[in-house]
């Protein structure tokens, strides 16, 4: 950038007419990077304990709670990891911010001390049963469309029945117990799918909906290429010596015959180069996207 930011200026990034998110500008103003997993960050509550983008509560008494600088824009979700199964904590996405209790959080799962996992939705309990849950296992809320799914470890465990509103949503969270802890909050944009895409950023003011002027575009395409065969045509043993799992086997012929698919039509100009293993022997060979 040119200039520094004003107040309420973001730089937000798009794919063609879809708005990813905003940017995370350096200390210098101008520099900016955007992350598809980007870990959150905290404003100060004399009550809670912060390190990075893991939070605790330290002290008895009434329940605590805060929300991250960072909101959820357009798809994507919200995820902790668990540091302990003894503490009654909960975290998730919000509307707005009415209060520090669990309840006032519109889409969101309680750890309970009793090593069980539930979904609340503005304190209401949706869960018929319980979701058993070990340190380490990654719970997170998802937002795709107006659809709010529950996940642990990537699977989905909960999906609810409240549409959600297409407008930026904030990253909520709540503590019961005293020392309860939600580890490495990280917001998480989905996967580019394959095609074309076609970046641009520009500043927007928050507060007033003013934006200027979209920078050049950057294109993208996003191909996924699979190696499929490796045809040895030589010696007693022929044919295909490419494993399902991607390894090869023991080969005498110098010249293979490679074949494969793509997961797009080729465009103009673009070809799939092919380049020889430095050994024949027992080949690994990877599927990669190719971009």
């Amino acid at each position: 950038m040119t200039a520094a930011l004003g107040e309420n200026e973001v730089v937000a990034i798009y794919d063609g007419a879809n708005r990813l998110g905003e940017a995370t500008v350096g200390d210098d103003g101008r520099s900016w990077t955007y992350d598809f997993s980007t870990p959150v960050s905290f404003g100060s509550n004399i009550n809670l304990a912060f390190d990075g983008n893991s939070v605790s509560k330290r002290y008895q008494g009434p329940s605590s709670g805060q929300v991250a600088e960072q909101k959820l824009v357009g798809d994507g979700k919200v995820s902790t990891t668990v540091d302990e199964t003894t503490t009654t904590r909960t975290f998730g996405l919000n509307k707005s911010d009415d209060s520090q209790n669990a309840a006032d959080l519109d889409y969101a799962i309680q750890l309970n001390s009793d090593g069980t996992a539930a979904v609340y939705e503005n304190g209401v309990l949706r869960t018929e049963s319980s979701v058993d849950y070990a340190e380490g296992d990654v719970f997170s809320v998802q937002r795709i469309g107006t659809q709010i799914t529950y996940l642990k470890n990537g699977e989905v465990f909960y999906t609810s029945t409240v549409p959600a509103p297409s407008t930026d949503l904030l990253v909520d969270t709540a503590f019961e117990s005293q020392f309860g802890t939600l580890k490495n909050i990280v917001i998480e944009k989905p996967s580019l799918a394959l095609g074309n895409h076609q970046f641009t950023t520009r500043v927007e003011n928050t507060e007033t909906k003013e934006a200027g002027e979209a920078s050049a575009a950057f294109d993208l395409t996003l191909q996924e290429i699979k190696l499929t065969s490796i045809t040895d045509d030589v010696g007693a043993v022929q044919g295909n010596i490419l494993n399902s799992d991607g390894t090869g086997s023991d080969t005498d012929d110098t010249t293979q015959t490679y074949g494969g698919t793509l997961a797009l039509a080729l465009q103009e100009g673009q070809k799939v180069g092919v380049y020889a293993p430095v050994s024949y022997t027992h080949l690994t060979l990877p599927t990669t996207p190719y971009v």
